[in-house]
């Protein structure tokens, strides 16, 4: 396991590598053609608010723990919820919670869903744009095209 990029992407391209740079470029095209397509079908399919791999069912796991948590409201922004695990400390104006997955994610943790069942605030408004139906098919709607051969160029 890497996280440097440039490693997994080397070892994507771990037979390409032995081609023709034009040939290699190639093989780039034809994988990110790929990648855009099968995450633009993804985006086309998902019916939620969210993307379901991604932010739906994380979400859903976390409304099942908060119906059992209890929240204490401190002042008109920030709230304690007590959980048998670890207390979280919420604070709505500034989109923190002391567990820190709240700011990590940019995904609503299992205390500020509680805070949110608490207020009666929709808990989907907390979550980040990115996890959207509507971001997912904004970033991946364009289409990429081959290169033609150089004969078929307009100079």
């Amino acid at each position: 396991m890497t996280t440097n990029i440039a490693e997994s992407i080397n070892s994507v391209f771990r037979f390409a590598r032995m081609l023709l740079v034009v040939h290699l470029i190639d093989e780039i095209i034809n994988l990110l053609v790929k990648w855009f397509s099968k995450r633009r079908d993804f985006a086309l399919k998902c019916t939620s608010t969210l993307c379901l791999d991604f932010g739906e069912k994380k979400l859903r796991r976390r409304l099942e723990c908060a119906s059992r948590m209890n929240v204490v409201k401190l002042n008109h922004v920030e709230y304690n919820v007590v959980d048998g695990d670890m207390d979280g400390h919420v604070h709505l104006t500034n989109n923190t919670c002391n567990c820190k997955k709240f700011q990590l994610e940019q995904l609503p943790c299992k205390h500020v869903v509680a805070v949110c069942r608490f207020l009666k605030l929709n808990v989907y408004s907390m979550a980040s744009r990115y996890y959207t139906r509507n971001t997912w098919l904004d970033a991946y709607s364009d289409t990429i095209y081959p290169v033609q051969p150089p004969k078929l160029w307009v100079i």
